[in-house]
């Protein structure tokens, strides 16, 4: 028995580490890869190669109609963060890797994780591997039959590798997973 929980706590440890590297490759910003390229050029293809050096950051991203940088903030407003759970408001993800979320304004710095979790999120809904594995997640059929953000948002049911987290974050590391 012991031996057991010591193999899931480990096995937790390594999941959790492939998340954390999967989301500092990620974002806006020179040196990162665009979270939306990143979708479109690794799901589908469903290999484990990293795409060539990012050309662009996620602020000049055109690959997508719908999915790009101005569509991401207004996505965003939809989604209410959970309060008092250690999540950030501005980029969606735990205070373990967001060293912003949980402090007052006056002691906040800019988010330097931020357009991770959104655009993925929203990448979802336009990807139909990783849209079907979300819609199993929330139970749904389609993401026009509920409440899409709202739902991204709320606390997931189960911790993931020991953490609460939110239901965007579960989204985040079915993408994580794949790509590492």
């Amino acid at each position: 028995m012991q031996q057991t929980v010591e193999n899931k706590i480990e096995s937790d440890s390594e999941k959790l580490q492939k998340l954390e590297r999967f989301i500092h490759l990620v974002g806006n910003g020179p040196g990162k890869l665009c979270p939306v390229c990143i979708i479109q050029r690794t799901i589908p293809a469903n290999n484990n190669q990293a795409p060539a050096a990012p050309d662009h950051t996620f602020f000049q991203c055109q690959e997508h109609p719908e999915v790009h940088f101005d569509s991401s903030i207004t996505f965003t407003r939809r989604i209410k963060w959970p309060a008092n759970s250690g999540i950030c408001w501005r980029c969606g993800l735990w205070e373990g890797i967001c060293s912003e979320a949980g402090k007052s304004k006056t002691e906040r710095q800019p988010c330097k994780v931020n357009h991770i979790v959104v655009p993925i999120s929203m990448m979802a809904q336009y990807e139909s591997s990783l849209g079907i594995k979300t819609l199993a997640l929330a139970g749904q059929k389609s993401f026009t039959s509920f409440d899409y953000p709202k739902w991204l948002g709320l606390l997931h049911h189960q911790r993931l590798y020991g953490i609460r987290v939110t239901n965007a974050i579960v989204v985040l590391d079915q993408v994580a997973r794949i790509y590492c």
